[in-house]
């Protein structure tokens, strides 16, 4: 069984869009990775937390997946 991150009271389905929302949304993760014991966890994966505004986050996969985009056509790479 996967681990519930987020769960709207009164629902079953955590993954919805809803759920995140009535779950507290960004403001929930921002304030988790904001916790010792959360930051202490992910740093022991690898993973660096970082919380970033929806908006930023956005704009940020934009620019990489543009430039991304740039570099495998550059490179010659296609899909099959």
């Amino acid at each position: 069984m996967e681990p519930i991150l987020l769960r709207a009271r009164g629902t079953k389905n955590s993954r919805s869009i809803a759920a995140y929302r009535s779950a507290g949304g960004y403001r929930a993760i921002a304030k988790a990775l904001k916790m010792r014991d959360v930051i202490d966890k992910l740093w022991a994966q690898g993973a660096v937390p970082s919380p970033t505004p929806p908006a930023a986050l956005e704009a940020q996969i934009r620019r990489e997946t543009e430039l991304n985009g740039k570099l495998l056509r550059a490179a010659g790479v296609g899909t099959n």
